[in-house]
């Protein structure tokens, strides 16, 4: 009978901190992630990308100087990204998401013919 209650404790034990962590366990296998395909003479350390989402409220940098940084960016509704290169501002990008958890691969493409 003391086995049993040991491992029903650690079988609680252990739910308990799976559902606990679940958001960090869902972020590691499913995030988001930002590629950036630079053609021409574009140089992708000039390339900077902002988040934001109405329900998210705040503008968080998630491409920076060439890399994804290791922001969050997760809202549901629309999710608006604004591209700029070389501190000016040259596109944005729209997309509307029904689940905040799903993740998404977002493909930037830029091309820079000379000016």
């Amino acid at each position: 009978m003391k086995a049993f209650f040991w491992v029903l404790g650690i079988c609680i034990a252990t739910f308990l901190v799976i559902y606990l962590n679940k958001d960090n366990i869902r972020r590691a296998f499913f995030s988001n992630h930002i590629l950036l395909n630079a053609r021409g003479e574009a140089n992708p350390a000039l390339v900077r990308i902002d988040w934001t989402s109405e329900t998210g409220g705040d503008t968080v940098t998630v491409f920076d100087q060439g890399h994804e940084t290791e922001a969050l960016y997760e809202a549901r509704g629309p999710n608006q990204f604004m591209v700029y290169y070389n501190g000016e501002r040259i596109g944005n990008l729209e997309h509307f998401k029904s689940n905040a958890y799903n993740p998404h691969t977002y493909i930037f493409e830029l091309l820079l013919k000379q000016d």
